[in-house]
């Protein structure tokens, strides 16, 4: 009878033992987890990677590939993907340097997506940090740091614009899971920004400088929103102001942006040599001058084809 009464009694007190115990057991699961991760062949878990993983977390259509893999300790487990090459519809191909991912274990099992901290380093020459929580969507927040914008322009423009200086943005949103509609506001800065003279259809731009690029983005999935987009300041010969939004859906592109053009009497005399003037004439209408020179406030309209520019109140 003792011997049946203890033995009722063990579920008892084996709970209990592993109620005081639970700190202990919390931190267990996350190590084993790790060692299990470590212990994996790096081959298997590259494999595993590019064909169960990274297919969930990207948009339909695109792809992704790397050269390295490497794991480095810490808590979390940090993973590393070395030369990578992103695949995207309607893009130029894009090289990473090195992304270090930092998982959130439990949040990542739980919803089958690669969720933590993103560090990314050489995209474009800038370095940029992902942090991915999963709450009613994907949340998204991050930045992005020294873009050149030279080298982004040697990658995407077909036009040699000679342009010179880093964007800054921080970034907030949210993607649905199911769909991948992204829903990301931006704050633009950017160091001082130095456009060098050039020659284009027979009209020779000046050298242009201006002293900062500011502003807001919000993008939807299918159109851009630009607010206070700013491209230099009043100190500058030439500035200009940038509201309205740019459709980018599948199959539509349309924009619809007002913009108010500021250009010094210095900075006219100069255009005037280099036969730009002879540009202003669609909007010469919309000039008012001014003390120091002229401002231009016109709204911009293309929707499947362009229609001539509106002059607007400012």
């Amino acid at each position: 009878m003792d011997a049946l009464s203890h033995l009722s009694q063990l579920p008892r007190e084996l709970g209990a033992f592993l109620w005081r115990q639970k700190s202990r057991l919390l931190l267990l699961l996350p190590i084993t987890l790790l060692c299990m991760l470590w212990l994996t062949p790096v081959g298997d878990l590259r494999g595993w990677l590019l064909t169960s993983i990274l297919p969930r977390s990207l948009p339909p259509q695109w792809s992704v590939d790397f050269a390295k893999l490497s794991l480095h300790p810490g808590f979390p487990l940090a993973v590393r993907l070395s030369e990578l090459d992103l695949i995207a519809p309607q893009l130029p191909r894009i090289k990473v340097g090195r992304v270090t991912y930092s998982p959130s274990l439990l949040q990542s099992a739980l919803n089958k997506l690669p969720l933590g901290h993103l560090n990314v380093e050489d995209v474009f020459g800038a370095q940029a940090e992902v942090s991915l929580k999963m709450r009613e969507k994907l949340d998204v927040e991050g930045s992005l740091n020294s873009l050149p914008l030279a080298q982004v322009i040697r990658d995407f423009s077909p036009y040699p614009i000679p342009l010179e200086g880093q964007l800054n943005a921080s970034l907030k949103g949210s993607i649905d899971p199911k769909s991948f509609i992204p829903l990301i506001n931006a704050d633009l800065t950017s160091s001082p920004i130095t456009m060098g003279s050039t020659t284009v259809s027979g009209f020779t731009l000046p050298q242009l400088k201006f002293s900062s690029l500011t502003g807001k983005l919000n993008f939807d999935g299918q159109k851009l929103t630009l607010t206070d987009v700013s491209l230099g300041s009043d100190q500058d010969g030439l500035n200009s102001k940038i509201n309205g939004d740019v459709t980018l859906s599948p199959g539509r592109f349309a924009l619809n942006l007002s913009m108010s053009l500021r250009i010094s009497n210095t900075m006219m005399a100069e255009l005037e040599r280099g036969k730009v003037t002879s540009a202003l004439t669609l909007i010469d209408s919309c000039k008012r001058p001014t003390a120091t020179g002229r401002v231009y406030n016109f709204r911009i309209r293309f929707a499947g084809f362009p229609s001539l520019p509106e002059c607007t109140g400012g």
